[in-house]
């Protein structure tokens, strides 16, 4: 058999009823145009060039870009964490003998960094390990964010260490820090009188000063 036109299937069928042997059946299907020769797509032939296709991705790209970053600022939640603890040795740093206040009041504020005037401000109380949450729901990229010290649960520990009773805290990302975790530095009070051990624990910190 010639075909010269369209698509021949070959199968063999054995009719027991019929015949003894297998029988040869042919099937013929019209020819299928190939998409190279097909009227629509040589409509559309001289877009799938490369540089035409090159042109097209950057312009694409050129009109994504500003609604993924739109929707990267509206839709970040940030989940900030830090410790407050008790300067037991008033050396304006943690050391071994440090303890972590549980109950401790914290803020966070974000203010306009021209006017400084407060946009964004979600108070927290410390947990029993000293450590608070606070869940941000909002990108503030274009705001200068803080946690501050509010107040101290122990009367005897309950004066702000200056210079560590605030954090600076990143709550964008739109500097590249794409994960939603954040750490804030920890934050302390001053013991109002260092516990008797702590000139010797000063020794073993600073042995050549001491």
């Amino acid at each position: 058999m010639s075909i010269t036109h369209g698509h021949v299937i070959r199968s063999h069928f054995h009719f027991s009823f019929l015949c003894k042997h297998p029988c040869t059946i042919y099937y013929l299907f019209p020819p299928t145009p190939t998409l190279n020769h097909h009227p629509y797509f040589l409509s559309f032939h001289p877009l799938f060039n490369p540089s035409t296709m090159a042109k097209l991705l950057a312009l694409l790209a050129l009109c994504l870009l500003p609604v993924l970053s739109t929707a990267i600022a509206t839709g970040n939640t940030f989940s900030l964490k830090g410790r407050v603890y008790c300067d037991t040795c008033r050396c304006g740093f943690e050391t071994s003998a440090t303890t972590y206040l549980a109950g401790a009041k914290v803020r966070v504020e974000c203010r306009d960094r021209n006017s400084m005037n407060l946009r964004y401000t979600m108070d927290a109380v410390t947990d029993a390990t000293g450590t608070y949450h606070i869940e941000v729901a909002t990108d503030h990229g274009d705001q200068k964010c803080e946690c501050t010290l509010v107040g101290s649960p122990d009367p005897g520990c309950g004066k702000p260490n200056i210079g560590r009773h605030r954090a600076t805290v990143i709550l964008t990302s739109n500097n590249g820090m794409n994960y939603g975790a954040r750490y804030a530095n920890a934050m302390g009070f001053l013991k109002d009188t260092a516990l008797a051990g702590c000139p010797q624990l000063m020794k073993s910190y600073f042995p050549e000063e001491i």
